[in-house]
């Protein structure tokens, strides 16, 4: 959850490439409290092209239900839409996290995509797939 400042990825035109970001910070950062400086979570981009990337995080279980996904998502996708120049951020979400389906709606992901896949025990797995397009 994006507290430090990410490496510049300065690419020859003077633009950030992503894949230099990526590569500079193994696709993580780390969120840190101000008060006591400890980690609260990941938050990463996975970068599908130039364009596009899936954000994904995890709050650690003493820091949930404080915001801190909602605030961090919205930090990464500001950053990578104004600072990347990516055009569109995705969002997978198992069906059953309700807390992340939040998330989604606050920092205005929409639903675009459903993916069901079957494990080897027979059981369903569903994944909504949800973007949000830079302004």
């Amino acid at each position: 959850m994006a507290r430090r400042r990410a490496g510049s990825g300065e690419a020859s035109s003077g633009q950030r490439d992503p894949r230099n970001l990526a590569e500079r910070n193994g696709g993580a950062t780390r969120d840190r409290r101000r008060c006591d400086r400890h980690a609260v979570g990941l938050i990463n981009l996975q970068f599908r092209d130039d364009h596009v990337a899936t954000l994904a995080y995890r709050v650690f279980p003493a820091s949930r239900g404080q915001g801190f996904a909602s605030r961090a998502v919205r930090l990464v996708t500001s950053w990578a839409f104004r600072d990347i120049g990516l055009t569109s951020l995705l969002l997978e979400i198992d069906e059953a996290n309700d807390a992340s389906l939040k998330v989604a709606e606050k920092c205005q992901f929409g639903p675009v995509d459903t993916r069901t896949e079957l494990a080897s025990n027979g059981a369903r797995h569903t994944t909504l797939v949800f973007a949000r397009q830079r302004p």
